[in-house]
């Protein structure tokens, strides 16, 4: 079997065991090819034309599909195993609320970046760490890779300060070594993210964000060695119900 059907290195959720072959032998391989030609044909853009009411000329337009990216989440082997296996359903999935994340509560995950959730889930849990892969569809998204949501986020910003200087309380600061302690950024998500959802309910329902993260790539770099692209889930109805284990290696084949 070539190396592009061969099954990827990882183990089984319920013996801990890493010697697998794909469920159906050649079902499997198929399985795969298909799900590779299949993402390829569905990354484009919709091309449409469309026709103005005015002047009734038509014209080209590009209309992008709702996004879903596929999230990588460091955890403790022990709870990757549960997940994969259903001894832990999503409900159960409890998401992060340490007053440093970076954006706002939320279930994390690296987009489209196995080998950083690996990094982190080594940094973590030591030979306990493991990876979990989903598909994370972003739906109603706080992009704050976008200009129009780092304006909203300004304004949070700035009614957040009058908050606390109305109660006399000292605002909290980011710091840490590279500013990982995002306490700051955290709170002005957080006070964006309330004020827009409905009583009782999520607007947005994901939070997105790349960061500039280690040491420079190389000497003169302005490209840092860790910097990633990080998804925060708030709406747990935008994971796919099925995850998956990553091997150690970073990726799948």
């Amino acid at each position: 079997m070539t190396d592009f059907f061969r099954p990827p290195e990882t183990e089984c959720p319920w013996c801990g065991r890493g010697n697998v072959a794909w469920a159906g032998e050649w079902g499997g391989a198929a399985n795969l090819f298909a799900a590779r030609l299949l993402d390829r044909c569905t990354r484009r853009l919709i091309r449409l034309r469309l026709r103005c009411r005015v002047c009734h000329r038509t014209f080209p337009h590009v209309h992008a599909l709702s996004r879903t990216v596929a999230g990588y989440h460091g955890c403790h082997r022990d709870f990757a195993r549960d997940l994969v296996a259903g001894r832990v359903s999503l409900a159960d999935w409890k998401a992060s609320q340490n007053e440093y994340d970076w954006l706002g509560a939320g279930i994390y995950f690296w987009e489209h970046a196995p080998a950083r959730a690996w990094q982190w889930a080594r940094e973590h849990y030591g030979s306990d760490g493991a990876v979990v892969a989903v598909a994370v569809r972003l739906g109603r998204c706080l992009d704050l890779a976008d200009t129009t949501f780092t304006a909203l986020l300004r304004r949070a910003y700035e009614d957040t300060v009058r908050v606390y200087e109305s109660s006399g309380a000292r605002l909290p600061r980011n710091g840490g070594r590279e500013f990982k302690l995002r306490k700051l950024d955290r709170l002005v998500v957080d006070r964006l993210t309330e004020i827009t959802d409905p009583p009782g309910g999520v607007y947005y329902q994901t939070v997105r964000c790349p960061f500039e993260e280690g040491d420079p790539a190389y000497e003169g770099a302005m490209i840092k060695a860790q910097s990633h692209v990080q998804v925060a889930v708030r709406d747990k109805a935008c994971i796919a119900s099925r995850i998956f284990l990553v091997g150690s290696e970073g990726g799948d084949r």
